[in-house]
């Protein structure tokens, strides 16, 4: 095998790996063109290696595979590509290549007017682009020696690495800010509440069957309370909304104990929302829409059993007062 192109692979067999991971681990035997044999990782799911078949190796250890230094590439020789993969392959590098090559040409026209031409295109003098290609800021032979043109002159008046750095490689504008999610509303009643509620319901996607549930769950509290069934929900879920909760702990000795906590608003609204549908599957009945309208009537009422788990938390949280310091 000392002429072929690849690796020639010998055994295959399946190891466990080094806890907490425990999903057994796919390896073959590899005798090389050089003549020693390795043991090596075949990654993705399934493979359709054989006794013969020819691979190629690149090196790489595999964190819970302890003597595991190689790995199979594949896609190539004998080894096919994973099935169906959908991962992505980006990285923060080739974002940050992606976005430098498309560089914004508002922000470099207003700190370097005399860069744009009559066509809107930019003529970025060399000492920018070795900047920009090499953005980890260190300064380069190349560097120095940039001589200056008559269409870039005014550069030695001003500090251009300061200027152009903060106004191409800001963070922000490069991969933006993360804007606050805020919960959508509903189709009928234009409700935020409502559609969390719904979020919380939906299983498996089934996301138009949710809104089935909650909307004849709305109107059987309309039959029963005959007031505005949107007042009863939100008073339910005020009245089921922990104020306080408990937090488990582990202390250097390995054992563990509740710490009282205190529980904001989102987060206790949705503990709420929790609180209330679990206790509506846990009453007696086939049909969802009946229990939880039957949950969320007892819950304005101020009893149920997510008002029993409300009290049962603050009793909780109130008995381990004299932990609360370990938070």
């Amino acid at each position: 095998m000392r002429d072929s192109k690849g690796d020639l692979s010998v055994d295959f067999s399946t190891i466990n790996p080094k806890k907490p991971n425990s999903a057994l681990r796919k390896v073959a035997r590899v005798r090389l063109t050089s003549g020693f044999e390795i043991t090596a990782y075949i990654p993705g799911i399934g493979h359709n290696l054989q006794e013969h078949s020819v691979v190629l190796v690149r090196g790489g250890r595999v964190k819970d595979l302890p003597g595991v230094r190689y790995r199979i590439i594949r896609g190539t020789l004998d080894a096919v590509a994973v099935k169906n993969r959908q991962q992505g392959r980006s990285s923060a590098d080739s974002i940050r290549n992606s976005y430098m090559s498309k560089v914004n040409m508002e922000i470099l026209s207003e700190v370097f007017p005399y860069f744009v031409r009559v066509n809107k295109q930019f003529e970025i003098p060399r000492l920018f682009q070795n900047r920009i290609s090499d953005p980890s800021g260190k300064r380069r032979e190349t560097d120095t020696q940039f001589k200056v043109s008559k269409q870039n002159s005014i550069l030695d008046l001003i500090d251009p690495y300061r200027i152009l750095w903060k106004a191409v490689f800001d963070e922000s504008r490069m991969y933006g800010t993360a804007e606050k999610r805020t919960a959508k509303s509903d189709p009928i009643f234009r409700n935020r509440l409502v559609n969390m509620v719904v979020n919380r319901i939906m299983k498996d996607g089934k996301k138009s069957l949710a809104y089935q549930i909650l909307y004849r769950a709305v109107k059987k509290i309309q039959q029963k309370t005959e007031t505005n069934p949107l007042l009863v929900l939100r008073q339910a879920i005020r009245r089921v909304t922990p104020n306080i909760g408990v937090k488990t702990r582990r202390n250097k000795k390995g054992s563990t104990r509740k710490v009282p906590i205190e529980i904001g608003s989102k987060q206790g609204r949705a503990l709420a929302i929790r609180w209330l549908l679990e206790a509506s599957q846990k009453r007696p009945g086939r049909n969802m829409a009946f229990k939880l309208s039957s949950e969320l009537v007892d819950a304005a009422k101020g009893s149920g059993g997510a008002i029993r788990k409300k009290e049962a938390t603050h009793r909780m949280a109130e008995a381990n007062r004299a932990l609360a310091h370990f938070r």
